[in-house]
């Protein structure tokens, strides 16, 4: 591997870390405050395509990155899915009480696990059947397609969208619970860490980015920090040191 080569692992280091860390803390919160620390939606996508690109569906590594080491990336984004599996649980055991209609509420556990089945069917087939301009110059085989399979991107136009996503929905299940519970401000920390870290892996990988995950990533990494503040701020409202709140 090159020393470029290195460079691009150090910031998928660092990316993985603080996601890692923040998947981490929101099953030690959940379990400690009994309740899911994850919006039952976000939950949904991100253990979809975590696994998607973890059990080798699809390669975790982007192909614009020829010196990718699949053996690396592969197993860190699976053990990333198995912590998902905890927060998954910690949704279906504490998750029905924060509703209260009674059909989901009776039905709780199944519809969960029907929303991971379609976000799954979701984001696979949009990695299947979605291609792009190939605007890395990426081999493929042989050649140098005109089109590449959003699949063997390493998953980064549902990975970004999904970022956004979970970016909207924590700071909507923070306003609505108006509370700190199952939430903390290492979490919102860490994982606005991770994503940044995520947007150093993608434009030091490739040799540009389209311009719609760029956009993506920006809105993402915005209202990463607007979560973070909204964090500190209720924390400290409610009388509670959000820095000795690990």
């Amino acid at each position: 591997m090159t020393s470029h080569d290195w460079l691009v692992l150090a910031t998928f280091a660092f990316e993985a870390a603080f996601w890692l860390g923040a998947y981490a803390l929101i099953v030690k919160h959940s379990f400690g405050e009994k309740i899911h620390g994850m919006p039952v939606v976000a939950m949904c996508g991100n253990i979809s395509w975590e696994f998607i690109l973890g059990l080798g569906l699809f390669p975790a590594c982007p192909a614009y990155w020829a010196n990718c080491p699949q053996p690396v990336m592969g197993p860190v984004t699976f053990l990333a899915a198995l912590l998902d599996v905890f927060i998954l649980y910690t949704i279906i055991r504490f998750g029905r009480d924060q509703f209260q209609t009674p059909f989901i509420r009776r039905y709780f556990p199944t519809l969960v696990l029907l929303g991971v089945a379609t976000a799954a069917g979701i984001i696979y087939t949009f990695m299947s059947e979605l291609y792009t301009l190939n605007i890395y110059g990426a081999r493929v085989g042989n050649g140098v397609p005109e089109f590449l399979q959003a699949g063997l991107q390493g998953g980064i136009f549902t990975g970004w969208g999904l970022a956004l996503m979970m970016a909207i929905l924590f700071i909507a299940m923070l306003i609505s619970r108006g509370d700190v519970r199952g939430q903390s401000f290492y979490i919102a920390l860490f994982m606005g860490l991770g994503n940044l870290g995520a947007y150093m892996f993608d434009h030091t990988a490739a040799v540009r980015m389209p311009t719609i995950v760029d956009i993506l990533a920006v809105a993402s990494l915005t209202l990463n920090a607007v979560y973070v503040v909204l964090v500190f701020r209720k924390s400290k409202a409610l009388g509670i040191d959000p820095l000795r709140r690990f």
